[in-house]
């Protein structure tokens, strides 16, 4: 039994023997697929195996079958805090809130000072990205510090593309962002900062063509959810392919691209396969938001373009966000 089927049946197991079932609709037998109703097949096996093949270094392997794991506790469970038993959290870091306090300061209800900026955010997103340095790829023979145009997908409120800006200091960011209450809080943080020369804001959805699409999101939360419900409200977005915009800009080279557009990264990279091939980006990806992705998205990249280098990261503890670095 190699990593994978073994994860997956110790797993199993031990949903079985903790008697933690919440669908028991379900068979109980050793293998299940990633889907909430169909037993695992052997082409469902091998796209495991294969998108964990494709993981770089060791701790990267480890991650994505820490991954898998949490996915099957959160499909058969219902909760993906049911694996904090089973499996250690693979981030180890302890002193994340510590170095906020040492780094950031509160100036309002929303908004904080670090590092010279002020930026209107939450507290959690400042964490994750300028403590605990989501998307600094640290690895040998990358230097982001260099990258004149970066992409940043789902931009909220420009905490992100702030950072790129601060950590590459000769770059151009265009950032992507789609809902109305982030859009204007993402100005507000731009001209604040006088960045405006350096941070272009385009409000339109990566998609894999140009089209509109309805999404609905919270006023509340500012975040896009997957139904309509009462506090929900529905909007028309436009939708545009990276290959299209970059032909429109003129964009003869893009050196990073980053993914974090809740659920749609998968469509984001079919519109964006030339870029890919011709250009070999950095790419950081979200692997979060649906539980396919951490297989179908290195997957895809890798079919796009063979000479990707793959690690998975995870820099805070609890169910934080897993990103895969391509290099």
């Amino acid at each position: 039994m190699n990593k994978v089927e073994s994860i997956i049946f110790k797993t199993m197991e031990y949903i079985y023997n903790n008697d933690l079932f919440a669908c028991t609709d379900l068979e109980r037998k050793p293998f299940w697929l990633l889907d909430d109703k169909c037993i695992i097949d052997s082409t469902t096996l091998y796209k495991i195996k294969s998108a964990y093949d494709l993981m770089d270094d060791e701790e990267s392997k480890n991650l994505f079958l820490w991954q898998l794991s949490s996915v099957i506790m959160q499909v058969f469970t219902n909760s993906i805090a049911t694996i904090n038993g089973f499996l250690a959290d693979p981030c180890r870091r302890e002193d994340i809130d510590y170095m906020f306090s040492s780094l950031a300061k509160k100036i309002s209800n929303n908004s904080y000072s670090i590092n010279g900026y002020s930026i209107e955010t939450h507290k959690g997103i400042l964490k994750e990205i300028w403590v605990a340095n989501n998307y600094d790829i640290n690895l040998p023979n990358v230097d982001i510090t260099k990258c004149k145009v970066i992409i940043d997908g789902g931009a909220y409120k420009g905490e992100s593309s702030i950072w790129f800006t601060h950590k590459a200091p000769n770059s151009s960011v265009y950032s992507f962002e789609i809902l109305p209450d982030a859009i204007e809080a993402l100005n507000r943080n731009i001209e604040s900062n006088n960045l405006t020369k350096r941070i272009k804001v385009i409000e339109k959805a990566l998609w894999d063509c140009n089209t509109s699409i309805p999404i609905y999101y919270n006023d509340v939360t500012s975040g896009v959810v997957k139904q309509k419900t009462a506090d929900n409200i529905n909007i028309e977005v436009e939708t545009i392919s990276l290959d299209s915009f970059s032909k429109e800009y003129a964009l003869n080279k893009i050196d990073l691209i980053k993914l974090d557009i809740e659920g749609s990264e998968y469509n984001a990279l079919c519109g964006m396969k030339d870029i890919i091939r011709e250009m070999h980006p950095y790419l950081i990806i979200a692997l979060y938001h649906k539980i396919s992705d951490f297989v179908e998205i290195p997957l895809l990249i890798n079919s796009i373009c063979d000479s990707y280098r793959f690690s998975c990261v995870k820099k805070l503890k609890g169910n934080g966000e897993i990103l895969l670095y391509c290099i």
